[in-house]
């Protein structure tokens, strides 16, 4: 059934994958318990799928899938920051930057732990970061969205990530500049975003 919903769901059928999220979810229920965490999974798509169709519940599946993730699992499982994501994106998808951001600071000092401890389960740092500077273009926040700009580019420069994401960080810098009316630092990044490109393509 859940194999059913995914594909209704990369085809943009979210009424369908509404309707079978919902038979899942209680079919899991009645297996497993109101608090499993096999719940959680059929929690997240019946959200995506709702949020779609302009269902105001979506939030509370979500905060439903954290809760019994924290309670099973703890609250700084790396597991945790899915659901922390999940929440964040919606969030920002009303423009509920405040909400959006905590949920994401939150994930990524998981994601740290996570990353310290070579687990590997929890969103990555780079991911968080890359949602962070996004939510800091639409808020109007272009010394966060600089900040944090920087501290990607530290972790893009630590996993070796390839020239063409060094030179679209660069152009983030280039834009947070510019928007804080630093205008001679801005073209400075610009053009070493441009000749990073160049090179890339060269």
């Amino acid at each position: 059934m859940r194999d059913l919903a995914s594909a209704y769901e990369r085809d943009h059928r979210f009424a369908e994958v509404a309707q079978l999220s919902r038979r899942l979810l209680a079919l899991l229920e009645q297996a497993h318990g109101f608090d499993s965490t096999e719940l959680i999974a059929t929690l997240h798509q019946l959200s995506r799928a709702t949020q779609m169709l302009g269902d105001d519940e979506a939030a509370e599946r979500l905060l439903r899938a954290l809760s019994i993730q924290e309670s099973a699992l703890g609250p700084n499982h790396p597991l945790v920051t899915w659901s922390l994501h999940a929440l964040a994106l919606l969030n920002l998808s009303r423009k509920g930057f405040a909400d959006a951001e905590a949920f994401w600071l939150r994930a990524e000092s998981i994601a740290v732990a996570d990353r310290s401890q070579g687990d590997g389960q929890a969103l990555g740092q780079d991911a968080i970061l890359d949602c962070l500077i996004l939510l800091y273009r639409a808020w109007r926040r272009p010394g966060l969205m600089e900040s944090t700009t920087h501290r990607r580019l530290e972790l893009a420069g630590d996993k070796s990530e390839d020239d063409l994401k060094f030179g679209a960080l660069l152009g983030n810098l280039s834009e947070a500049l510019d928007k804080q009316e630093r205008y001679a630092d801005a073209a400075a990044t610009c053009r070493a975003a441009v000749n990073h490109r160049l090179l890339v393509s060269g």
